[in-house]
């Protein structure tokens, strides 16, 4: 399930996306290079950022993600297969105690994960504000008030009409992170055991 949902579907999401940016950008670049060039500039410098942490925690998040479920799967099947002496040693209370402090963690982890599928739409609406102050320096000293006024309000519509695409690429590289860290151990014993 991690390996289709988390892999296969995000990456064809990626692809769906990355053509439809790749699309707009053209457009971008037709009415004004300078102007794209700059904004692309500043996108990049945003992108490589937040880029590097944010797949950083996203692998980390993926793997503990999968020891989390591992652990409440195990302890699930443990209290099942011993409810009769969990009973006699009146262990009910600390087994609780144990699933419920495990499936906090997992629930804490799910919030994290969507904390940093949304942190960088923050991080593309203030780049977004940057370039178009930028854009507005620049065609002002090199062109007329009309054209930069036109030009800036092209790429302000584009700038926030590509948010979400570059949102749900950002987010398939993340679910792709997460299922690669929750799903490693899965195919390092696979690899394993095909050689033994």
């Amino acid at each position: 399930n991690r390996a289709i949902t988390g892999i296969i579907q995000s990456s064809i999401s990626f692809v769906s996306d990355s053509l439809t940016t790749i699309l707009m950008s053209l457009f971008a670049f037709y009415a004004s290079p300078a102007a794209f060039l700059l904004a692309m500039t500043i996108f990049g410098l945003t992108y490589f950022v937040i880029n590097g942490p944010i797949n950083r925690i996203s692998s980390q998040y993926g793997e503990r993600s999968m020891q989390v479920h591992i652990s409440l799967t195990e302890r699930l099947l443990e209290s099942f297969r011993g409810i009769k002496e969990v009973r006699v040693y009146k262990k009910e209370a600390r087994l609780v105690e144990i699933f419920d402090k495990d499936k906090k963690e997992q629930s804490l982890l799910a919030q994290k994960v969507f904390w940093i599928s949304s942190i960088s739409r923050y991080f593309f609406e203030f780049s977004i504000l940057v370039a178009g102050v930028a854009i507005i320096a620049v065609l002002t000293l090199t062109t007329d008030v009309r054209r930069t006024v036109t030009v800036l309000v092209i790429f302000i519509a584009i700038g926030y009409r590509l948010i979400p695409n570059i949102q749900r690429i950002q987010n398939s590289l993340v679910s792709i992170r997460i299922a690669q860290g929750a799903t490693s151990t899965l195919f390092d014993f696979l690899e394993k055991f095909e050689k033994n």
